[in-house]
């Protein structure tokens, strides 16, 4: 429904960040696929593959490492617009919000509260448009030169067999049953996650 694999400008975030990667395959300069050029604009979807029917939880990760991306293309790329589409910032503790409050008044990455439905390729210029409704209940279109897909997390396929290894529990979901208070801790004393 995002156009991953049909259109060459929509990459996932594991993608972005190899071609942000000094050593990548661009050596750390951000390129569109499907033309070689910087890109001007580029939009972020947030809890794409969570935070859905079929897997109703938060990845936790999502929102930091896409706002590290968009502090990064704001650096390397003059001018660049960088724009995430997220249902609610999940900054998890007291230093990662204040880097997503960072994000946004020193480097000018902007927050749009929406969840995007779909996206459309300008077959032309390999432009990609979303369209979207913000808080004022307005419908919008605009378009990206690149769109990158903030994939969720699963449990590895193992997870289950180590866990049962080690003595320890997993949630309902499959990953280590952990503490709200103590996010590192395994439900067995001297081991972590």
């Amino acid at each position: 429904e995002y156009g991953y694999g049909r259109y060459p400008n929509v990459i996932t975030s594991m993608e972005y960040e190899r071609l942000a990667s000094r050593s990548g395959p661009t050596e750390g300069i951000v390129m569109r696929p499907s033309d070689g050029r910087l890109p001007k604009k580029i939009a972020w979807l947030q809890c794409i593959g969570s935070r859905d029917q079929e897997r109703p939880y938060c990845s936790s990760i999502c929102c930091m490492y896409s706002t590290k991306e968009a502090v990064l293309a704001k650096q390397r790329v003059p001018g660049v617009e960088a724009k995430i589409f997220i249902m609610d910032e999940r900054a998890f503790n007291k230093e990662y919000n204040a880097y997503f409050l960072r994000s946004r008044e020193v480097f000018g990455v902007e927050y749009v509260r929406s969840r995007i439905s779909n996206i459309i390729e300008d077959p032309t210029t390999h432009n990609l448009i979303l369209r979207y409704a913000k808080d004022d209940g307005k419908i919008y279109e605009e378009s990206f030169d690149m769109v990158v897909l903030a994939v969720g997390v699963e449990p590895p396929k193992g997870a289950a067999k180590v866990a049962q290894m080690l003595g320890i529990d997993l949630n309902r979901y499959g990953f280590c049953q952990t503490d709200k208070f103590a996010p590192l801790h395994t439900t067995r004393p001297g081991i972590y996650v």
